[in-house]
């Protein structure tokens, strides 16, 4: 925790100055070698770590997906060979009544379907790219239903920021009043057991501290404390503080219901012996079902008995510092791909890009050192700013003494001589000094400011530093705005955005890889609803215009889903200009360029 809180701290260019006032030895633990011009610095962190930060992660902004589902299922390839079969007699027969009697042909029993292929060329282009099982339809727009209803843009903007500090993001989700919810998790509160792979899927148990008041405790909890173990979690959990509040005069009743406790919401996964008899029913046919562990060890007679492991997902909710815990249980709607329902997986998702010994690695850990140095830095050039002497002058003053300039009738001393020099730019002088003796050179010379030479030296490594900065977080002159030649080509702009991508990748792909668990997730959790006999209905449009209830058959087929790029704005314009030119020569429709825009 303390570490992750460290990074998120340089993070947002706020990280503790400590450190830097050790260095420079303004902490006191140097005695008499403390130098008094640096107390007056300005120990405020240069934000340009942070500046970079927020560039980089306005370039992940244009990253963004479509989903697209498959049935891979026997039953839905088999339906969808059927169907696809009749599509294409439809238009072979469409095609040859076309040429023996025009006339049939404008039959409406003869007609394709406006959304399906008029020519046997036209066929086999649907079929490829247009073509889609009526369930993997249902699918998509149910995962897309969950993902908006979710805000999934909000939390892949605090996803990303994680991938780029700690190297690692983290999600939840779970069944809640009948609809499938996704949430954040800080990666600075999450506890998991020791994991190998860099998406944790080999993770047996997971969770998450949470602070809440004891009146949210009460909500969660309900009636499985009393109201006097309400009041021992207080005590036992900040006992100063339950005190302090039990003082207050005139504070009756619940007054520790403001007072704050930790929460580990855990879960894990554990093994379950499934029983299952076999017997014979009155009609002599075989009967399999499920039976009660107890059997098993004491069959019944006439009865066969035989037993299967099964993976669940346990839950517990512990109040820590206290001996209580709440909420303990076989978890709801257990997550089961159709394919493999033996094995099941936590509510949690996590995505690491570079992972080694449980120790992920973002950007912003590998910018601290080169922060550091900036910083350090950029304190010495105001330290040699402060110390500097003013700009002054170097006065012959022999020069000066005896000059035969008066003023008020008397002749002029030096001193007035120097003052009417600064005001006015005359200087009246000697050429002998009072004895006679040739003076060289003009009496007052000026002097450059006292700044220490060394202060090149500082700056220069601030730059340098910035530059490392650039580097590190893969950014570049062209990709950062900051030096843009609006003479240069195209290519060495292309090369230049694409050596950001590729220092960009691991977050790239992490935020893929976790929207692509979580749509996954979305789908077992709509598949065992359904199989639990409940409705789930999607409301589609800003005014609920359009309802879709899912069939039933999602929860007995399988799929595959995949994330397809979505074109960046630069992208569709150039799209948008190739359809307008087809356009013109009737290859492509107005909804045609209304599909790209949007």
């Amino acid at each position: 925790l303390g570490k992750l809180s460290e990074i998120r701290a340089y993070a947002r260019g706020n990280q503790p100055v400590a450190l830097y006032q050790k260095l420079l030895k303004v902490d006191g633990s140097e005695g008499d070698l403390t130098e008094d011009n640096f107390f007056a610095l300005d120990y405020t962190p240069l934000p340009l770590a942070n500046k970079f930060r927020r560039q980089a992660l306005g370039l992940l902004r244009d990253y963004d997906y479509n989903i697209e589902a498959s049935v891979v299922d026997n039953l839905s390839t088999k339906e969808s060979d059927k169907f696809l079969q009749k599509v294409k007699s439809a238009v072979r027969i469409q095609e040859v009544a076309k040429q023996v009697a025009p006339e049939l042909a404008q039959e409406d029993v003869l007609k394709v379907a406006e959304d399906q292929p008029a020519t046997l060329d036209e066929f086999e282009v649907w079929q490829k790219y247009s073509y889609k099982h009526r369930l993997a339809y249902e699918i998509e727009v149910a995962v897309q239903h969950v993902f908006q209803t979710n805000k999934i843009q909000d939390l892949r903007a605090r996803w990303r920021k994680d991938l780029f500090d700690f190297g690692v993001a983290i999600a939840r989700d779970e069944v809640i009043d009948g609809e499938v919810r996704i949430r954040y998790v800080d990666p600075r509160r999450f506890v998991v057991s020791y994991c190998d792979n860099h998406d944790f899927s080999d993770m047996v148990y997971a969770g998450e501290v949470m602070t809440v008041p004891i009146s949210k405790l009460r909500e969660m909890a309900g009636d499985e404390f009393t109201e006097d173990q309400y009041r021992a979690i207080a005590e036992a959990t900040n006992p100063d503080k339950f005190n302090e509040l039990r003082n207050i005069k005139y504070r009756t009743g619940r007054f520790y219901d403001e007072m704050k406790v930790d929460i580990l919401d855990l879960e894990l996964i554990t093994t379950d012996k499934v029983v299952y008899k076999e017997s014979m029913n009155k009609r002599g046919n075989k009967v399999i079902v499920k039976a009660n562990r107890n059997e098993y060890d004491k069959p019944r007679q006439g009865a066969k008995y035989s037993s299967k492991t099964r993976s669940r997902v346990y839950k517990i909710k512990w109040i820590i510092g206290t001996e209580f815990a709440f909420d303990a249980g076989l978890c709801s709607h257990q997550k089961r791909r159709t394919g493999d329902p033996y094995e099941v997986s936590l509510s949690y998702h996590a995505v690491a890009y570079d992972f080694e010994d449980m120790k992920p690695m973002g950007i912003t850990e590998l910018l601290i050192p080169v922060i550091d140095q900036m910083q350090l830095n950029w304190l010495k050039v105001q330290q040699c700013l402060i110390a500097a002497r003013p700009k002054g002058f170097a006065v012959n003053v022999g020069a000066l003494e005896d000059v035969p300039i008066t003023n008020g009738g008397m002749d002029m001393q030096p001193d007035e001589l120097i003052r009417f020099f600064v005001r006015h730019g005359v200087l009246a002088y000697r050429q002998e000094n009072i004895a006679g003796v040739p003076v060289n050179g003009i009496p007052i010379t000026e002097l450059a400011n006292g700044i220490d030479p060394s202060v090149q030296i500082y700056w220069s490594n601030v730059v340098n530093c910035i530059n490392l900065i650039r580097d590190i977080t893969g950014l570049n002159p062209v990709t950062d705005g900051s030096s843009v030649n609006p003479k240069m080509l195209t290519t060495p702009t292309e090369m230049a955005g694409a050596a950001t991508n590729n220092a960009l990748s691991g977050i790239i792909e992490s935020d893929e890889k976790l929207l692509l668990s979580l749509a996954e997730s979305a789908i077992m959790r709509i598949q065992s609803m359904l199989m639990a006999g409940d409705v789930y209905t999607l409301a589609l449009g800003e005014e609920t215009a359009r309802i879709i209830k899912l069939s039933k058959d999602l929860s007995i087929r399988e799929f595959g889903i995949s994330m397809t790029k979505r074109p960046t704005e630069d992208e569709k314009k150039i799209l948008i200009q190739e359809a307008k030119n087809l356009f013109g020569a009737d290859m492509v429709g107005m909804d045609d360029i209304f599909f790209i825009k949007n």
